[in-house]
């Protein structure tokens, strides 16, 4: 049943973009000398195409970490580090005037894949970002915990309602609909990132008040 399912809202979240770029493909068709709506509708099939292509690389992702075809490079590697490096880069690209903030403790090493660490890493800072007020703060930081290595982000956002918490890891699940396609992301983000911590003997775990913001806190064996 679960699988049915995830291929149904995959097939559905596909759908829906492709539906828009065949109709602005007709568009322009019947508009060829409209040099504006012609614009307009390449900008428009360019942002679709977009969503498809973030969508496809996730689901491969996903599925390719779920059947165990993804070798896992482990390495030691300092996790202070690769949380600033992150942060760093979503500054460059944080909207509505979001300031990132990011707190980091000396030598915090793990054992892992740094390309999976970093797109976990990201899938919380983004998420953070996406659903955070405007003119917001999100606070990352990174610390030790006993023998755990600890990243938390978190926002001063929308929040979460207390019913959806415990679905939030379901793949294609999103907790506000009622936002729109640019704001909204795919629902995949944090299964994903939930997945990841756990191939590294880890885990995700969120709070959240609505109206307040949210707090995701990874954590992994320290070497």
């Amino acid at each position: 049943d679960a699988e049915r399912q995830f291929t149904s809202d995959a097939s559905h979240e596909l759908r829906t973009p492709v539906t828009v770029i065949l109709a602005e493909c007709e568009m322009a068709e019947k508009m060829p000398e409209d040099t504006e709506a012609v614009q307009e509708s390449v900008t428009e099939i360019h942002k679709q195409a977009r969503k498809m292509s973030e969508l496809i690389g996730k689901l491969l992702a996903y599925t390719r970490l779920e059947q165990g075809t993804r070798r896992i490079d482990r390495e030691e590697l300092d996790l202070s580090g690769l949380v600033e490096d992150v942060c760093e880069e979503q500054r460059t690209v944080a909207a509505r005037n979001i300031r990132i903030e990011c707190e980091t403790s000396h030598d915090v090493l793990v054992n892992g894949d740094v390309a999976l660490l970093i797109s976990l890493v990201q899938n919380l800072v983004t998420n953070a970002v996406k659903y955070g007020k405007d003119g917001g703060h999100v606070w990352v930081k990174v610390y030790s915990e006993g023998s755990k290595a600890c990243v938390s982000v978190r926002d001063d956002g929308i929040g979460i309602r207390e019913e959806d918490l415990a679905c939030i890891w379901n793949r294609f699940y999103q907790a506000d609909r009622s936002r729109s396609d640019e704001c909204r992301g795919i629902g995949l983000g944090l299964s994903l990132a939930q997945q990841i911590a756990r191939l590294h003997g880890g885990r995700i775990t969120a709070s959240s008040r609505p109206g307040e913001g949210s707090e995701f806190i990874f954590s992994m064996p320290e070497t």
